[in-house]
């Protein structure tokens, strides 16, 4: 196999993996009515979003950029995915969450990359929504 169809196998398979991160349809929750499109630019990006169930019935959403594009920024990407999951499941508030995530993503990236967000919960039965906006316009 010469090296430009490895290469291209690599990211076709990159982009698969990638959007496997990323829902292409919301879920369904309670009183919302939820949307969002994502179109790289190249074939893999930084841009994330989802919208993850909390144990007590709380609802999250996650929407959030990385630097710069393309396969570098989609790996970033896939480590803020991973880095949401354990703080979102047990409940923690939005400060929290973005305050750990950013800690630990900072510790592993190099300075040029980074991610802002916006974090949200929503707890359905009250119609309370908080967010913490960590640098995302």
């Amino acid at each position: 196999m010469c090296a430009k169809a490895r290469v291209d196998r690599e990211l076709a398979l990159a982009r698969e993996i990638q959007a496997g991160h990323v829902p292409d349809k919301p879920p369904q929750v309670p009183g919302l009515d939820l949307a969002f499109v994502s179109d790289p630019c190249f074939e893999t990006a930084g841009d994330y979003h989802d919208v993850f169930p909390g144990e007590d019935g709380t609802w999250y959403l996650a929407v959030a950029d990385v630097s710069g594009k393309g396969m570098s920024a989609s790996l970033v990407a896939a480590s803020l995915d991973a880095l949401l999951m354990g703080p979102i499941e047990v409940g923690h508030p939005t400060d929290a969450i973005c305050a750990r995530v950013g800690r630990r993503l900072n510790a592993r990236t190099p300075p040029e990359r980074y991610a802002t967000a916006i974090i949200a919960s929503l707890d359905p039965k009250t119609g309370v929504l908080s967010y913490t906006n960590a640098g995302h316009n």
